[in-house]
């Protein structure tokens, strides 16, 4: 997913987190950096581990853009609104990092950062601003890129349905067929279809019409192509299908959805 390629390429995390339906287990489970999970696991710290965060959470419900937090562990993170998702609010968290010029009265960040500096970047705060307004300028290309990612949330997958995903990630704009996938992770399609339907609890189909209506949705907001343009680069064979296919993700076609100013 795009979370796990920010993580690996940047040791800040990005999370995806459903506003309504995640328990606090759940969001900690995803914690990639060893320290503040453990930390938030722990009987002494979890409560306010989770007050912090859904103080957080409770403000960028109410304002726009990225709302930011010190934990009481001295890790800096931010939350912001990204909509919703098959009626879902989504939540991007992104951070969770040492800030080098956070004073702590107790002490704990000094501690926190001398306990951790090998597994937590330190940054400072102009540094960790830059990142965070980086993400903002980003937000239209990643709200469609994480809606994607919310289609398989929360599920195992095996290495096969996995490559499936990836392969429609870099050839979406090419005609795919079941068979086509198929052949490419060297599964049989009866196969490929079985177990991406039981692990994403979505059909192979309904995962390319997403990776592609998502890439318009971006092509729509953020340029002035022509739509007809726009729908053979998104992959569609043809203006009706691409018409159908953005209706029944977004609720609407997608010259209203450039009109309405969506992003």
């Amino acid at each position: 997913s795009y979370t796990d390629s920010f993580w690996k390429s940047t040791r800040m995390e990005l999370d995806l987190v459903h506003k309504e339906g995640d328990t606090w287990a759940t969001v900690v489970g995803r914690i990639k950096g060893r320290y503040c999970r453990d930390l938030a696991l722990s009987p002494e710290a979890s409560v306010a581990c989770q007050s912090c965060f859904e103080e957080t959470c409770n403000r960028s419900a109410v304002k726009a853009g990225f709302q930011s937090s010190n934990c009481h562990a001295g890790r800096r993170f931010s939350i912001c609104s990204i909509g919703e998702f098959d009626g879902r609010n989504l939540l991007l968290l992104a951070g969770r990092v040492i800030i080098s010029d956070v004073d702590s009265k107790d002490g704990m960040a000094e501690n926190a950062a001398s306990t951790d500096a090998r597994s937590t970047p330190v940054k400072s705060m102009m540094e960790y601003d830059a990142a965070i307004h980086l993400i903002e300028l980003s937000l239209p290309y990643l709200r469609n890129r994480l809606r994607i990612d919310a289609m398989l949330y929360g599920r195992s997958k095996s290495p096969k349905v996995l490559q499936a995903c990836r392969y429609v990630d870099k050839h979406y704009m090419d005609k795919l067929s079941l068979g086509s996938i198929a052949a490419a992770c060297q599964i049989s399609e009866d196969y490929l279809s079985h177990i991406f339907s039981e692990q994403t609890g979505h059909p192979l189909v309904r995962y390319i019409r997403a990776v592609r209506v998502g890439h318009a949705m971006f092509l729509l907001s953020e340029t002035h192509k022509d739509i007809t343009e726009i729908c053979f680069e998104a992959g569609f064979q043809s203006i009706s299908q691409f018409n159908r296919a953005f209706r029944a993700m977004r609720g609407m076609s997608p010259t209203q959805f450039r009109k309405a100013g969506h992003c």
